[in-house]
């Protein structure tokens, strides 16, 4: 509002036309047009041309200040951050209360879905980016996104490549798609996920590729979009619904899939992300052998909500199913044999890997001393072999 009164006393007007001119400005405020206190044109209840950064975190003392100041040095101006702490119970609330520029949310714990939506609820910008507490922006990957978004209006997303590194040491892999997401290396490479190269972005002074594509019957194969680097449009988000919170760990995947039935995936060949890696990420928590089971639950959604796809893609189904039980079986052998061979017949109907399946079961069945050493022998052999 400061803003608007300002600009009006640079020059002499009568007093009617100011009157009318605050008048006009307080009825659009009224119906969400104008944000009187930030000066913000919006669209509805949407800042335009804002970019919302929506952080989940949960006992991340150690790594989110770093996160947040990367979103803070980004080089697109027009950004809000927002944080929310999901019930951590070490000195994250403490820490991310403090840094200026952040807007800080604490709730009570109930998983990175929830946590997300929280975000959302109070994110009024255009775009919404997906960003984690244990990673690092690059500095330039807002600005890309959103030029990519403008320049592909068909476009519901863009999201990047990214790099991993580990703590106090410089990027292992500049690359890491291709290692962390098992659809890639089925389909070969990025390239084959998508449908077509658009014009190149410039990144660290040399011209990287863009790719764009309906992702929808793709991501039946599998995940290959980072959700730390995704930036949406908020149009989208609105018509794809929340996170459902029901999927602790695979909630991500299933908005994925529902965000592509809405339009495009874009695609920038670029590394805009670092990736942490280290026994903080979910992925490497003692719930690894719930993750699968999430997998079958979404895989059961995608059926209920588009049979004919399921009816296309059976053979994928099946093979989703097959392993995600085998995952999950392994996964639990340490917990609880008897679980883990319940979830290994589960696998049976959907026809797994003969290897696979007997793998797990000798290793439910065996006592552990006895599948070390079986391990250890044929790890010999195979080296025997090779050489």
């Amino acid at each position: 509002m400061k803003k608007i009164i300002s600009s009006m006393r640079c020059r002499r007007r009568p007093v009617a036309t100011t009157l009318v001119a605050l008048a006009a400005v307080a009825v659009l405020g009224f119906f969400g047009v104008i944000d009187a206190e930030a000066g913000v044109v919006l669209i509805g209840a949407v800042a335009k041309d804002t970019v919302s950064i929506v952080i989940p975190t949960y006992n991340a003392e150690r790594t989110v200040v770093e996160a947040l100041e990367s979103c803070l040095g980004q080089s697109y101006r027009d950004c809000e951050v927002i944080v929310v702490d999901d019930g951590s119970s070490d000195r994250t609330w403490e820490r991310v209360s403090r840094l200026p520029g952040v807007k800080a949310i604490r709730k009570s714990n109930g998983g990175v879905a929830s946590a997300r939506n929280a975000g959302m609820r109070e994110a009024r910008g255009e775009f919404i980016a997906w960003m984690d507490a244990d990673d690092v922006m690059h500095p330039e990957r807002i600005a890309l996104e959103v030029a990519v978004l403008r320049e592909h209006p068909h476009a519901v997303l863009a999201s990047t490549d990214f790099s991993a590194f580990r703590d106090g040491e410089p990027d292992f892999d500049p690359s890491h798609i291709a290692a962390y997401y098992r659809a890639v290396q089925v389909a070969r490479s990025v390239d084959s996920l998508y449908d077509q190269q658009a014009a190149p972005v410039e990144f660290d002074g040399a011209p990287r590729r863009v790719l764009l594509g309906h992702a929808y019957e793709r991501l039946v194969h599998g995940n290959f979009v980072h959700p730390p680097t995704i930036l949406l449009r908020r149009s989208a988000w609105d018509r794809a619904g929340a996170f459902d919170e029901t999927l602790r760990y695979g909630s991500e995947y299933d908005h994925l899939l529902r965000l592509a039935r809405h339009g495009d995936f874009a695609y920038i060949d670029a590394p805009l992300l670092r990736y942490r890696r280290g026994p903080s990420q979910l992925s490497h928590n003692a719930s690894h052998g719930r993750m699968p089971l999430d997998t079958v639950a979404v895989l059961d959604k995608l059926k209920r909500d588009d049979p004919p796809l399921a009816r296309r893609h059976a053979r994928v189904f099946r093979e989703r199913y097959a392993r995600a039980y085998v995952e999950s079986s392994e996964a639990n052998i340490p917990s609880g044999r008897a679980r883990a061979a319940a979830l290994l017949a589960r696998s049976l109907p959907f026809g797994p890997s003969p290897r696979e399946a007997a793998r797990v079961a000798a290793k439910i069945v065996l006592p552990a001393p006895m599948v070390a050493v079986l391990k250890k022998a044929f790890m010999r052999g195979a080296r025997t072999a090779i050489g």
